[in-house]
């Protein structure tokens, strides 16, 4: 199914994948993930998402800004010039809160952050398991699970396989 497309009037679970898309402004993805934000801003669907998945898409934006900075695509070099850089890592930190910044704006519109707790991650052994998923998906599929969703923001193939999660994939 196309991420344009979606307008259910259930909650849509926003992998990191779309956040990540449209934070480092993807050249093939960012136009579609920025339409869906917009949508949600504007109360047309509601998302949902784990604070999981905002470490996650934290952490692949501070990477990202790093290596734009740096001009680097080199992990463990960004790495090490994060700890010894003060000005790198206020230029990658400051691309996180505005990231954060965003998300608590759409949080006053049509996005819900789900704390997830110890007894999802217990559930999504199983479901990984179920469902042949790693840890971190068999994660995001265990919180749709237990709160009810039914559909999924995602560019990962691999929740295609969650028999319970209709996939919405970003098409340039």
């Amino acid at each position: 199914m196309l991420l344009d497309d979606f307008a259910a009037s259930d909650e849509i679970f926003i992998d990191a994948n779309i956040w990540s898309y449209f934070a480092l402004r993807n050249p093939d993805f960012q136009k579609v993930c920025t339409r869906f934000f917009e949508r949600i801003e504007q109360n047309e669907i509601r998302g949902a998402t784990s604070n999981f998945v905002l470490n996650e898409v934290v952490h692949v934006v501070l990477i990202g800004k790093g290596s734009e900075s740096l001009k680097s695509a080199k992990v463990s070099g960004i790495k090490a010039k994060l700890t010894e850089d003060a000005n790198l890592a206020a230029q990658c930190y400051k691309a996180c809160n505005d990231f954060l910044d965003y998300v608590n704006v759409l949080k006053t519109k049509g996005l819900r952050v789900i704390e997830v707790g110890s007894d999802v991650i217990a559930a999504s052994l199983d479901i990984g398991k179920n469902h042949k998923l790693l840890a971190t998906d068999a994660l995001h599929a265990a919180t749709c699970q237990a709160h009810d969703i039914k559909h999924i923001a995602t560019n990962d193939a691999d929740f295609e396989r969650v028999t319970f999660l209709t996939v919405w994939k970003p098409v340039p």
